[in-house]
This record gives C-alpha cells, structure tokens and sequence, in this order.
C-alpha cells in the first residue's frame, strides 16, 4: 500500500459542505439559530476520473463516501473490492452518489491512486479539478468531520454560588465541557464573562444535562459554566478545539502592555480560526467576508500554512449564479475580491486562483451589472450597504468608500486576469472609475472626501478617506492632506475595532506610528484593563455596561476576529515588515525606532521567515528568506540570507522620526 492517495472530491464541495454544517451549529437561548443568507449545497452525483498508462498489471482498491461504482474501461467493479488491473491504456472511473454528505473517493495502490491530479464530472458543467487534503490519506478517514484537534483544559477557579456552582476556566476558551457522575438533570449555563453565566434569564448558551457516568457537552464558546444544583459532578473540565497551524510569526518587547495586548490579540485569532476564519465564536459563529478580509491579514502575520485561507475564500464564494451580494453586503462581495489577490500576492500561489477564477469572474460580473448609472456602487432590492456601524455615515445614495473599495477590487482583478492569462474586456475602466469619484466626492478645497452626493449634506467622515490612503487612492499631496485635515483631525472618531484597524493601518502606512499605538494602548488596553482575555466586537471607554449589544443583555461578542488587530499593526508598523512582491520574493523592514526601547518580531516571508530585533540604539535583522531591504533614515541596506545585519540607530534618525510622527 502507499500512503500517496488522498480523499478526492468535487473541487469547493468539501468547503461548501462544511460551511453548511458550521453555519447550522449557532444556538440562541437554546433554539438553533442558522445563517441569515442562502447557503449552498453539494453536487450529490459526481464522476471522478483519470486516464493510466500501466506497464504491467496492478491492483488497487476504491472506497467512497456515499454509494459508489468503478469502471475500468467500461468494465463495472463494485467498491471495497481490490481490482486487478491488466497493463496498457486504462480510463478509471468511480462515480459517487451522496444525497445527504459530501460525495467522495479514495483510491489506493501502488500504481493507481487517487490525488489532485484527478478530474470529476457533476454533468452540469465542464469537466473540473478535484479539492483533496493531505488530512485525508487512510481509508478509515471521514471527510465529513473537520480533523481538529483536542487539548484537556482545567478549571482555574470554583465557587459555589446561588444554589449552584460556578467554574472558572481563566480565559475565553472554545471546548466541550465535560461533567462526571452527574445524579439528577443538571442545568448549565455558559458565559463569556461571570455575570452572564450567572444570569440564567439571558444567558446566551446553555443545555439541559440528563444523567450519566460522563456528560460531554456540545462544544461552546465560554470561559465561565454555571452547573445548577446541589448536586455537582465529581469532576468538571474541558476539551478545547482547535485548528493546529505551524505558528512563526511573534512579538514581545521591553512594554508588558503591549505584551499582553498582543498575547492577547493572537489567542483571538487563533480562537476564531475554525473550518474557516470566523467572525466571533459565541453569537454569530458565522463566516463574514468582511471579517474574513481582516483575519487573512493579520493570518499573514503569523502562520505560512495558507489553507484556512484557501478554505475561507472558496466557502464565502460559494456556488455561482449569484443572486444576492456574499452575506448580503454590497461591500463584502468586493472584500472578497480583494482577499482573493492579497492571497495570491502574499502566496504566490496562482494554482489556486485558476481554480477559483470562474466563479471569482461571476461574482466580479453579478457586482457590476448592479451598477447605477453613473457606474457606482448603490442600493438594489435584498442589498446591506454596510461600511460600518456609524451613526454619522451620509449613506443616502452611493457611498464614496464603497467606490473606492470597487476601484480597489477592480484593480485586483485586473491584476489576477494578466496573471492567468485572461482577456481584459471584462474589466471596468479603473482609470474612468477613479476620475468619476474625484468629480462627484472629492472636496478640493476641504482636501477630503464626501460620504455622499446625493443629499447635498457634503459630510466628511474617515471611512472613505481611510480607504483613498490606504489603497493608494491618492496622490502624495492629496494623502498627506487627508491624514492631516481628516486622519489627525477632529472628523467624527471611528468607534468599532472593524474599521478602526483600516484607520490605524493607514496612519502606520503613513508613519504615524506613535499615534498608532497611542490609540492600540488606549482602545485594546482598555479592554485589558477591564479583564479581557481575548478582544471584543466593540469597545466603548466612556460605557460601564460592556456586554449588550443588539438589543440582547449579552448580545456583544467578547471574542471578535476583527479585534485581533493590534497583531498586524505591531508587526507591520512597529517592527515594519512588509511584503513587497508576489510571494514574498522581496520584502522590507521599516523598523519604528522611537517610542519602545526594545523589541524583536518575527514574521513569516517567501520560504522563510525574517526576525527584526531592536535594542536600544541598535537594529539587527536575521532572515531565513533573501530578497529583504533594511530601510532606516532613507537610508536602504540589504538583508542577507541567514547573515545578520546590525545598523546603530543616530539620534538624528530618532529626531526625524519623531517629527514624522
């Protein structure tokens, strides 16, 4: 036997299949509560195919998940069953019939296996690739179960309380809880923080416990469970669940503030890496572009293994025709479109960009023929024009942010269509688009950009000045005066860590790094200060109450994708390592060299990695990846392979760099 053989199947049904199960996990007050937008299903019927040149006879065996055939030049075989195969032209087919999972094959031999090298056929479009996982090599593997992991948790702390007991795990954790020897039907109730655990009216998670030897309850997102009662289980614990990735990316420094803001920032992240990036791992438990855009980022930061990657973009594109926007809003069909290139460009990997080009295309396609008539972005019946939760945002006709954000998505196409090869006909004209903003938002003699034109308002907020820098929208000239006037000015504050993280990350593109982490220690350290252990979907200082949100007492996520933030921004600002070409092939480190005395981070680049490391007056940079520029005061001095650079910081470089700012 050989262990080359993979599970094949029909390329994007693994992802879709569970995308589908993902979303139906979310309860609400003990009732399901599934996703808000149509979800996609897999092809039942699907032919796997390949051609062999055999040189003399083999054997091999077919196994399927679902019912199953085997062809061999016509010739039937059932599955299960080792074929003996004669030498010369041989055309394998298995085909798969799975109503109610995902239809795949597994065939293993020496000669003759299945991997990605297979085509299928659902005979509903042209002969496609095969998806497969190295996760699945053996026979006895089920593609239907995500391959996690588990990792025995204890309880921090107990206290007996209100005619119960109340476990502690110490920090926001996603696990099955385990309860042993339980006498008589127990009530738990789950909670992100000790008072909702304890409010049994509305606490968002909670289940009824029947009598057993051993309870293992559904997995939740919880640090604190209230176990109802007298009598309590003889031992309580969790089993945590997480995504194994190879993690490289780190930081630490001379400031334990920011030490624990970062600490914190990567737990949730890798809390919300599940099947797929998610948004939150308690309320929602959904997939949302939006926050999918930001966690590929801050991903970028930290792990080489692309995959949840992969696995997110082909899940949130779904299955064309396209009839509604990805989770219904205008702007996350764009987000998507640019997470696809940002992968590509940090990747490298074309491969998988063929394999979604069809359906990126018929996406691309949908966002443009809903158009208006001056060729932007607007409301058309079943749309969400989101851009933020802003009570200030003019969103009466088309936004300018979401114009700019079809600029940028168009430039990503246009980008990915010369890489494969593509005609451009299909494409906007970016350069027409561009001069179409300028004239209907741009305010010259305010030096910013308009939420809108339509209601004669004439507002300025951030967000699409946010994006016109960010996405080199601008000129010099125009971006300097956008950071001063609007970025550094008295516009209205942006108040959720969502597009707070597009703001910071345009002021650090800028240079502005002490006023970057000014707000980093404020905002998230806040956060800190009132006991978080992972960042939450929303912070306001000047609140007491931290939990409601949505009309629900508990409602607010208290471990939110998007508030992993800080991980990016002290990377790429701080110790300013940034990607500067496909792959990763050149890359550049801008370290900040005032406001924290010592630093050293890591992050991953090309087949490497590069560590930049300041100490005082002195940088030194290591990488395990050529293709690096040091950059400090003007000055550019290349990295070396596995050579340490050391350049001594001046105090005319400390002077120049604090005036920037």
């Amino acid at each position: 036997m050989t262990k080359k053989a993979k599970w094949i199947w029909r390329y994007g049904d693994y992802e879709i299949f569970h995308n589908v199960l993902l979303h139906m996990r979310r309860k609400r007050y003990g009732v399901p509560y599934p996703a808000l937008w149509a979800l996609d299903s897999v092809e039942p019927n699907v032919l796997f195919t390949k051609k062999f040149v055999l040189e003399e006879p083999t054997k091999f065996t077919v196994f399927t998940n679902g019912l199953g055939q085997v062809r061999v030049n016509r010739q039937l075989y059932p599955v299960g069953e080792e074929i003996v195969c004669s030498a010369g032209e041989k055309v394998i087919d298995v085909l798969v019939t799975n109503p109610r999972g995902l239809p795949a094959a597994f065939v293993v031999g020496e000669k003759v296996f299945s991997d990605e090298s297979w085509f299928c056929d659902d005979k509903k479009a042209p002969m496609d690739c095969v998806g497969c996982s190295p996760a699945y090599y053996r026979a006895a593997d089920n593609v239907e179960e995500f391959p996690f992991a588990l990792k025995k948790i204890s309880v921090f702390t107990k206290e007996e309380t209100a005619g119960g007991c109340l476990y502690d795990f110490g920090k926001e954790t996603y696990a099955f809880l385990v309860l042993e020897n339980i006498t008589e039907h127990t009530q738990v109730y789950f909670g992100e923080s000790r008072e909702e655990a304890l409010d049994t009216q509305y606490a968002y998670l909670r289940e009824t416990v029947l009598p057993a030897a051993k309870a293992r309850l559904e997995k939740r997102a919880f640090r604190f469970a209230y176990v109802c009662g007298k009598q309590q289980p003889t031992a309580v614990y969790g089993e945590y669940e997480y995504l194994p990735m190879e993690k490289i990316g780190g930081f630490s420094s001379d400031d334990e503030e920011l030490n624990t803001i970062y600490q914190i920032g990567e737990r949730t992240l890798e809390l919300c890496a599940r099947e797929f990036y998610i948004d939150g791992i308690k309320r929602d438990h959904w997939v949302w572009s939006g926050d999918a855009y930001q966690a590929f980022m801050i991903h970028n930061c930290l792990f080489a293994d692309r995959e949840i990657v992969k696995r997110t973009i082909t899940a949130l594109l779904g299955k064309p025709p396209y009839r509604r926007h990805v989770n219904t809003i205008n702007d996350y069909s764009l987000y998507l479109i640019v997470s696809a290139y940002d992968y590509y460009f940090q990747s490298g990997d074309a491969e998988f960009v063929r394999k979604i080009w069809a359906r990126l295309k018929e996406l691309y396609a949908f966002c443009v023929e809903r158009l208006d008539e001056n060729g932007f972005v607007c409301k058309r019946q079943g749309d969400w024009i989101f851009v933020d939760w802003s009570n200030t945002l003019d969103k009466d006709g088309p936004p300018c942010a979401l114009q700019i954000l079809l600029w940028k998505a168009n430039k990503c196409m246009r980008e990915l269509a010369v890489v494969l090869g593509d005609r451009l006909e299909f494409l906007l004209d970016g350069d027409a688009l561009k001069e179409k903003i300028f004239e209907k938002y741009y305010d010259g003699e305010r030096g910013a950009f308009i939420d809108g034109f339509t209601s004669g308002k004439r507002m300025i907020n951030r967000q699409q000045n946010v994006f016109a820098v960010l996405y080199g929208f601008t000129n010099e000239a125009q971006t300097r005066r956008i950071v001063e006037t609007v970025l550094c000015g008295d516009a209205p504050a942006i108040t959720t860590p969502f597009f707070k993280f597009f703001e910071l990350a345009a002021l650090g593109k800028c240079g502005k790094t002490e006023r970057v982490f000014e707000f980093v220690k404020a905002y998230w350290g806040g956060m800190v200060k009132l006991g978080a252990t992972s960042f939450w979907e929303e912070y306001d200082p000047t609140k007491t109450e931290h939990y409601a949100m949505y009309g629900d007492k508990y409602g607010k996520s208290l471990c939110h994708v998007w508030g992993s933030g800080p991980v990016y921004l002290m990377i790429n600002y701080l110790a300013g390592i940034q990607i500067t070409s496909v792959g990763g092939a050149t890359y550049e480190v801008k370290p900040c060299v005032n406001g924290v005395k010592d630093y050293t981070a890591r992050m991953p680049v090309s087949n490497g990695w590069v560590e930049v490391e300041k100490r005082g007056a002195r940088v030194n940079v290591y990488a395990m990846s050529a293709g690096g520029t040091l950059i400090l005061d003007g000055k550019r001095y290349l990295i070396e392979k596995e050579k340490q650079l050391t350049v001594e910081v001046t105090g005319e470089m400390l002077e120049r760099s604090t005036d920037e700012n």
